[in-house]
């Protein structure tokens, strides 16, 4: 069973819904949020801390969310 540290497994639905190694999957997606993020102040002329990021997660394992942050 894979596992995302030495204390959290994931089970074999979660392996087929996110792969052997969600944690890289939700890392590089949140670096494409943020890209995005950028490329639209910058077009909007804001600055980027003006603009939160809030995460809602509905389709990933909890444990993997918080481990990735």
């Amino acid at each position: 069973m894979a596992t995302l540290s030495d204390d959290i497994a994931l089970s074999p639905e979660d392996i087929a819904r996110f792969g052997a190694d969600p944690l890289a999957t939700f890392r590089a997606n949140l670096t494409a949020v943020e890209n995005r993020i950028a490329r639209a102040c910058a077009r909007a002329g804001r600055d980027r801390a003006e603009v939160r990021l809030l995460a809602i997660i509905k389709t990933v394992p909890a444990p993997a969310a918080r481990q990735s942050g």
